[in-house]
């Protein structure tokens, strides 16, 4: 007598983050479902680990299943009634990303949580390049205090990768500094906001100076 199909699979998804290093999950698909809901699944759980980089998933030992295999339901990829994967993370080709807590591999893997972030959240190619190099130039000049605004910017509520998470945690225990007072008339103080910006800063923000004089546009050219 036939044994009859399971209805449903308990899948078990084994990330390669965590507070102990690594973490495992669980739900129960319909055997009909494709791999491709099993990968949105292991998707939702490394944003919430604070992970967005790109990733495919693995059987034991080592089989890795690609786009093709991701259009199959589970029945017919013969994993019922259950099943464990394991998370292979992009990082794992040779991208830095357990930084130390300074010097050019930290920069590095700070530039990449922002630039996969900014990728898993559908920005525009242009768009995400504009805050990379934004972050970039505020990294490589020790803007500390305009990097944190910048994160956060970029990040809102959302849980931020263990590299910024980190970084932001030692900013916001540092003492502040003094600074001088703003000037008391408003335009001069736009003008000095302005002129602390960077180009780089500028462009992000769609700022220039004829904006700021009212839309005046460019100065006539003489004859």
């Amino acid at each position: 007598v036939p044994v009859p199909e399971a209805a449903t699979c308990l899948v078990q998804i084994r990330l390669p983050c965590g507070r102990e290093g690594s973490t495992s999950h669980q739900r129960e698909f319909l055997s009909t479902a494709p791999l491709q809901e099993v990968h949105e699944f292991s998707g939702e759980c490394l944003r919430a680990e604070g992970v967005y980089e790109t990733f495919k998933l693995v059987l034991p030992p080592r089989q890795v299943l690609g786009d093709a295999e991701l259009l199959m339901s589970l029945a017919d990829l013969r994993l019922l009634p259950r099943v464990a994967f394991t998370v292979q993370l992009s990082s794992s080709d040779g991208v830095v990303r357990a930084a130390p807590r300074a010097g050019e591999q930290f920069e590095e893997a700070f530039l990449t949580d922002v630039r996969e972030f900014l990728k898993a959240e559908g920005f525009m190619a242009w768009e995400a390049e504009r805050w990379v190099d934004l972050v970039a130039g505020q990294v490589q000049r020790g803007e500390m205090l305009r990097l944190r605004r910048t994160v956060q910017a970029i990040f809102g509520g959302q849980r931020k990768p263990h590299t910024i998470r980190g970084w932001c945690d030692r900013v916001d225990r540092t003492p502040a500094m003094p600074q001088d007072p703003p000037p008391r008339d408003p335009a001069m103080r736009l003008l000095a906001e302005f002129c602390s910006f960077t180009q780089v800063e500028r462009e992000a923000l769609g700022l220039d100076l004829a904006v700021l004089a009212g839309g005046a546009g460019p100065p006539a050219v003489g004859l």
